[in-house]
This record gives C-alpha cells, sequence and structure tokens, in this order.
C-alpha cells in the first residue's frame, strides 16, 4: 500500500503528463495550420501573380537603351514583390524550425526528466 505522499506524487505526474500531452497536441495542431497557412498563401500568390505582371504597364526601352530591363519601372515592382514574399516566407520557415526545435528539446528534457524519476 502507499502512502499519502506517494499517491500525491504518482498523481502530480499524471497531471504533468496529461498537461505536457495537451500543450504538445496543441503545438501540433499550431505546426499544421501554419503550414497549411504558408501554402494557401504560396498558391494564392501564385494564382495572383500572373494577373499582377499582366496589368504592369511596360515603360518604352527607346530611351535608355543601354539599361537592364530590372531597373524599369514596370518590371521593378514585380521583382520587389517576389523579394518581399521570399524573404517573408524565409522567416515563416526559419520561425516554423526553431518552433520544431524548441518541441524536440522541451520532448527530450521530460523524457529524461521520467526516467529520472523511474530510478
Amino acid at each position: 500500500m502507499r502512502n499519502h505522499e506517494e499517491r500525491l506524487e504518482e498523481v502530480q505526474k499524471r497531471i504533468a503528463q496529461v498537461q505536457y500531452k495537451q500543450k504538445q497536441r496543441r503545438s501540433y495542431m499550431m505546426a499544421v495550420s501554419s503550414v497549411t497557412i504558408c501554402l494557401v498563401i504560396i498558391v494564392g500568390l501564385a494564382s495572383v501573380m500572373p494577373g499582377v505582371a499582366q496589368n504592369i504597364i511596360v515603360s518604352d526601352y527607346d530611351t535608355f537603351k543601354t539599361t537592364a530591363s530590372i531597373f524599369t519601372e514596370g518590371t521593378m515592382f514585380g521583382y520587389l514583390l517576389i523579394g518581399l514574399i521570399a524573404f517573408v516566407l524565409g522567416v515563416c520557415v526559419t520561425i516554423l524550425c526553431l518552433h520544431i526545435h524548441n518541441l524536440q528539446k522541451e520532448e527530450k528534457e521530460m523524457e529524461d526528466k521520467d526516467d529520472r524519476n523511474h530510478r
């Protein structure tokens, strides 16, 4: 038979395990929803970009024959938009990777803590 302290310790362990599983489930759902949102944004922008590119007025090259097409008024907006989108997606992927790394680190710490408690 267990005494009162042992029973209380087991209840606290079970509560910690349930809270940890709930936190894991929330983190998993957040990661899945983040990936889904990023994919929706990418697909949405990919479907909108051809229309945006058609609406951009390309200036006449007669005045600046030696300049690159990237510096014209019409195409510069497209390059800036694509660069901005790439930067934002890179930041989102980096944050997601850091979040996954932290979750794995917490999971390892919890396993180590459980191993120490069972000894």
